[in-house]
């Protein structure tokens, strides 16, 4: 027996309804792709093929905002990329990206505060279902990677001090010079005329050692006892000085300013005289070449 035909039109109706609602629901953000519960677009790409990977440590600037962009929190992190433990984790997002792109998330916020952050919902969150965030990949280090640049963080501060200190010595100085590929500043006070130093020649040179605040902490001239060694044998000097010394012939002085790491370096003299990680300031005259 055939149906009742306002019965069908209505059943058609409420069919066409929950299509639509349907569609809603699978594409409620126009422009964006959607993945494993999230919904994502990029920005832009950057030019470095070093994928976010579980495990690895990712630096991000990250902008966390309503759906309607009000912006609740703004800033730079570094965390590890663990793998999503649920549809719609932020981690699905990371993983779409390399260093350098970025990118705009639509993530749960149920999710993303009580199973990721393990937090409460903010207030200003109170009763929202998604939220945005903004993503810049700075960053992506191997556990490894990470591990070694920490170590070495130290080192690039001290490197970074050194450099003030030594920059604001030679406008202080009025000292007119560049420094070479090893950071060593070299000025010619008298030029020599002798024979120029060779590898395995005896060279008899005076010197005498400062900190870069005038302090003299050594001096071959005090204890009138040139220094004589014979070029190109290691570990008779201070490898900065052996590369300025090189440069120099007979009748030559120079003064020359070392960073530390072509003087005595992050150990500092072995009787102590010097700290680590300390530049310093030689005036050095070779007295024969032999």
């Amino acid at each position: 027996m055939a149906g009742n035909p306002s019965d069908d039109a209505m059943k058609y109706g409420i069919i066409i309804a929950l299509l639509a609602m349907i569609g809603c629901t699978r594409h409620p953000y126009d422009g964006y792709k959607a993945q494993n519960g999230i919904y994502y677009r990029l920005l832009e790409i950057g030019e470095e093929d070093k994928k976010c990977r579980c495990g690895d440590y990712v630096t991000a600037n990250l902008k966390y905002t309503t759906t309607t962009d009000s912006v609740f929190f703004s800033g730079t992190r570094t965390f590890v990329l663990h793998p999503p433990a649920f549809q719609g984790a932020v981690e699905y997002g990371f993983m779409l990206l390399n260093k350098n792109d970025s990118a705009i998330f639509v993530i749960p916020v149920a999710g993303f505060f009580e199973k990721t952050l393990r937090i409460p919902i903010p207030a200003c969150l109170s009763g929202c279902r998604d939220m945005k965030i903004a993503v810049r990949i700075l960053d992506v280090q191997t556990p490894k990677e990470y591990i070694r640049d920490k170590e070495s963080a130290p080192l690039k501060n001290h490197t970074a001090q050194e450099t003030s200190l030594i920059r604001k010595y030679i406008a202080h100085a009025k000292i007119d010079a560049t420094p070479d590929e090893n950071g060593i500043y070299r000025v010619v006070q008298r030029a020599g005329t002798g024979d120029a130093v060779r590898k395995n020649r005896t060279v008899t040179v005076h010197y005498e050692g400062f900190f870069l605040d005038g302090t003299m902490f050594d001096s071959t001239r005090r204890r009138n006892a040139p220094f004589q060694f014979v070029y190109g044998q290691q570990q008779q000097m201070l490898s900065g000085l052996e590369k300025v010394i090189g440069m120099m012939c007979e009748g030559e002085k120079v003064v020359a300013i070392l960073p530390s790491d072509q003087a005595f370096g992050s150990e500092g003299s072995s009787i102590g005289i010097v700290p680590p990680f300390t530049p310093l300031m030689f005036e050095i005259e070779v007295i024969a070449v032999e």
